[in-house]
């Protein structure tokens, strides 16, 4: 199941795969949201950071707005970086 959850100059979704949390950002690269890190592909430094920061700013409403998805629920728009 994929969420779109905030939209920036890119589109961040919001998925689980094998047990984990994601943001997947562009196709191919995706950010573990429990431990704010590249999980899978890559970024340029400087756009790494700032999803990073984000990730790590909006974690609580990443992980609640799954819950909501999850239950079938409307999940809350999450405010990207300015």
């Amino acid at each position: 199941m994929k969420l779109l959850v905030a939209p920036a100059n890119f589109r961040l979704a919001i998925t689980s795969f094998s047990n984990r949390w994601y943001a997947l950002v562009w196709s191919g690269m995706a950010i573990d949201i429990k431990k704010v890190e590249l999980a899978e592909g890559k970024l340029n430094k400087k756009k790494l950071r700032l999803v990073l920061a984000w990730v790590e700013l909006r974690q609580e409403d990443l992980l609640a707005d799954w819950k909501l998805a999850q239950n079938g629920e409307l999940p809350f728009k999450i405010e990207p970086l300015k």
